[in-house]
């Protein structure tokens, strides 16, 4: 019988809260004290159970003993004539297990929380107090993002006696809570015959599972769990599975596995998943390690804020030597360019001491303050020397843009540029180095007819200044090139960027350096003309050079693994492509910062790869985080929107999807036009409205995707992709002849240069129902095993477009 609306001394029953095995828990106003309260009531069979009402009190005494402000505070133990409850805090927000649901958790509220259970956690064992039942539904969020740790109903004294005393004589919930937990993972089981299991099975330790002895380790591995859920936006077990099946999961420790996080956190989560609990970290310890994690992209930009600083001097020094060669015959400008880097020099190491951790001041600076010191100074110091001020402009806008703080670099670059072109002392060569800079944060800013401007006109200037072969006239075709590419006139972009390798190899040599950033361009260009064959080969070429000569985190090689990933991910070779996502992953995940732009890149080709294999929920998770990074209206926003509007569609989500795809066109259509991801993402929508019924629209959009990768090449691999929609398109018209010409089509495209693409195994099966419905069984039973076995080479014989081909 419900309590809303009746009052019991001064508390009054405003609305219920919850429900479980022992009792309500209310919505109260204490009267008194005239204040919000929650009121958790044993049930009224409850109160004359011995046992339920010393649960009631042993929850009372653990909560008293524990005033900490991520757990849930308790006022008082009520024990009326009627009806026994506690008095707690009102915790308004929403349980975490909800706030996974709708995914609106962002990386960093992510750390706060973890952070929080685990200080929670150190309060809570420091007092010898063990919660037995750690789950995402235990633990509320506050509107203010802040965790409350709440139902200590089950919690136990680590110096309480062990044994059958109560836990045997009771059971933790009712036949009907606990009829089915696969539909709800964090229901309750009952103890078994032979001992208790007290708890929340999906959030057990195995010894808490099997009915022994608990100890705080026992909290440290629901934490484990809880975290892999967390951050990876995927429980730990298969909730699918069968109870029984799962419970040996649990009771085994065997979790999924831990992907697409940060090594370090990974590692933390397995070592909580210990099966032996001696091996589990402890709470305090744990606690340590995750501040360490969230701070670890902090020391990462230090560190390559110190290698930077040491880069610039080098350079500096080099200037130095530069000019020192030439004094004999250019003796005044000799001296003026000396002087420059004299006083460029003394700038960078006067700005560098103040982040010396030597510092006897004690001042600590991160990369950005630092920089946007230097910034501040420059107008102030260098007012009457305006070309040492346009070179230190230069130096510290281009590590802006390296560092994704591109709106402070704009203004630096630009204004560079502008010196230098008034100032009647500048060398053609320095106006040609602020065109370059200026060139890239234009491509960065997705400004690409500026970008392409600058970069013409620094290679014009570098052409008539400097040899034929120089690597700096190398470097800007090199600029020019991506340039190219981005904006999807991919045969000028291989033409620059063929013309720079050859420059470089005849000067330097084919194993060079110089090479690197070249021949990464290059494969990205081979990759989308489809030549996967030529892509695959140039970069594991580039890899092998940063091998050679770059540090293993350096941001250039994430580019390359990133790059991999989509050329296995088009051959369908998915688990060759995840593996090197996630490597270009951790990567920018620990060389950036982890709301830098490129991460969410990362994270977008993850989701894509997910969503080809059929992991709908993992591709939501970690496109949605991606979005949240993305959040600047461009070329990469559309690819997160529409990379997760595919996956909406195939979850059946189509009202949801439809607004993500059409701004997804909407954008990338707006910035880069000509660029083969507009046919990719034509391609998606045309799915969705297939799907959607709607086949006059969905065929509008497949041919413009058609027409525009027959434009680059009519032979063009990915035309396999709307060529497939179009068959399925036409079958469901109820033209089958139609339809398997398309589908032939798709085959043609999809077998070229020795490789197979993922596409032939939706052309294969969709040529089988063409012909079945033309009623050509041999064929159709031929494309139907060759549709399978292409499934099966790819690693997803259990696709449910697999198993709809074979059956």
């Amino acid at each position: 019988m419900s309590l809303v609306g009746k009052s019991t001394q001064q508390f009054r029953f405003l609305a219920p809260l919850g429900e479980g095995g022992h009792g309500h828990v209310y919505a109260g106003y204490d009267e008194k004290l005239d204040r919000r309260v929650a009121l958790k009531v044993l049930h009224r069979d409850q109160r004359l159970k011995p046992q339920a009402k010393a649960r009631l009190l042993r929850e009372a005494r653990i909560l008293s003993q524990l005033d900490h402000p991520h757990i849930c505070r308790i006022y008082d133990l009520i024990e009326g004539v009627d009806h026994d409850f506690l008095v707690l805090e009102l915790i308004e927000g929403k349980s975490l297990k909800q706030a996974l649901r709708d995914g609106d958790l962002k990386p960093a509220d992510k750390m706060r929380v973890a952070e929080q259970i685990a200080d929670a956690l150190v309060a809570a064992h420091g007092r010898g107090i063990i919660h037995r039942d750690l789950k995402p539904g235990n633990v509320m969020l506050t509107p203010e993002g802040d965790v409350k740790i709440l139902d200590f109903g089950i919690a136990r004294l680590l110096n309480e006696e062990i044994g059958p005393q109560l836990d045997d004589l009771e059971t933790v919930a009712d036949d009907k809570t606990t009829a089915d937990f696969n539909r709800d993972p964090e229901a309750s089981v009952p103890r078994t015959e032979t001992g208790s299991v007290l708890g929340t099975p999906a959030y057990m330790s195995p010894e808490q599972i099997k009915g022994e002895v608990t100890t705080s380790a026992s909290d440290m591995y629901s934490f484990g769990l809880i975290l892999q859920e967390l951050f990876t936006g995927r429980s730990a077990f298969d909730f699918k599975l069968p109870k029984a099946m799962l419970l040996v999961k649990v009771a085994l420790a065997e979790t999924r596995p831990i992907t697409g996080i940060d090594g370090d956190l990974a590692a933390l989560i397995k070592r909580l998943q210990s099966p032996e609990p001696a091996a589990r970290p402890a709470a305090v310890d744990t606690a340590e390690r995750l501040r360490w994690i969230r701070d670890k992209p902090r020391r990462i930009r230090r560190r390559w804020l110190t290698l930077a600083a040491m880069a610039f001097l080098v350079l500096t020094a080099a200037i130095l030597a530069f000019q020192a060669v030439r004094i004999g015959s250019e003796r005044d400008r000799a001296n003026r360019e000396a002087a420059t880097a004299r006083e460029v020099q003394r700038f960078l190491v006067d700005l560098f001491r103040q982040s010396d951790p030597q510092d006897p001041t004690g001042r600590r600076m991160t990369a950005e303050q630092l920089l946007q010191r230097g910034a501040e100074r420059i107008n102030s110091e260098l007012a009457d020397r305006p070309l040492v001020q346009a070179k230190i402009m230069d130096t510290i806008g281009r590590v802006q843009v390296n560092l994704g703080l591109i709106d402070d670099a704009d203004p630096l670059l630009t204004r560079a540029l502008s010196i230098r072109r008034r100032e009647p002392g500048a060398e053609p060569l320095e106006i040609a180095e602020s065109l370059t800079s200026v060139g890239i944060l234009r491509r960065w800013q997705e400004r690409y007819a500026e970008a392409e401007e600058a970069h013409l006109e620094a290679l014009a200037i570098r052409r008539r200044q400097l040899p034929a072969d120089d690597p700096l006239i190398a470097r800007s075709l090199a600029e020019l090139g991506i340039v190219y590419w981005f904006q999807g006139h991919l045969r000028q972009s291989m033409q620059a960027l063929e013309e720079a390798r050859a420059m470089i190899e005849r000067r330097f040599g084919p194993g060079d350096e110089r090479l690197i950033e070249v021949l990464h361009r290059l494969s990205y260009a081979y990759l989308y003309l489809g030549r996967f064959a030529d892509a695959e080969r140039v970069f594991h070429r580039v890899l092998e050079l940063r091998q050679r000569f770059r540090d293993p985190y350096d941001a250039g090689t994430a580019y390359t693994l990133h790059g991999l990933g989509m050329v296995y991910e088009y051959l369908g070779r998915f688990a060759d492509a995840e593996e090197y996502v996630r490597r270009s992953l951790d990567i920018r995940e620990t060389a950036l910062d982890p709301h830098h732009r490129l991460v969410a890149w990362s994270l977008a080709e993850l989701g894509r790869i997910y969503n080809q294999e059929g992991r709908q929920a993992e591709a939501e998770a970690v496109l949605r985080r991606a979005l949240d990074i993305e959040s600047v209206a461009g070329s990469s926003r559309a690819t997160c929107l529409s990379n997760l509007a595919a996956v909406l569609t195939n979850d059946g989500r189509l009202e949801e999807a439809e607004p993500m795809h059409r701004e997804a066109l909407k954008l990338i259509t707006e910035h880069v036009p000509e660029h083969v991801v507009v046919a990719e993402i034509r391609n998606d929508f045309g799915d969705h409205l297939r799907r959607a019924g709607r086949l006059d629209e969905a065929e509008t959009q497949y041919r413009l995707a058609l027409e525009q990768l027959r434009a680059i090449d009519p032979e063009h691999p990915m035309t396999a992709q709307p060529l497939n929609g179009l068959g399925a398109l036409y079958l469901a018209r109820g033209q089958p002849v139609v339809a398997a010409g398309f589908y032939r089509q798709a085959l043609a495209v999809g077998r070229q240069n020795g490789h197979e693409l993922a596409s032939t195994a939706h052309s294969h099966c969709g040529l089988a129902a063409a012909a079945a419905r033309l009623g050509d069984a041999a064929e159709a039973a031929e494309e139907r095993r060759l549709g399978v076995e292409r499934w099966r080479q790819m690693g997803l014989a259990e696709h449910p477009h697999a198993v709809a081909c074979g059956g």
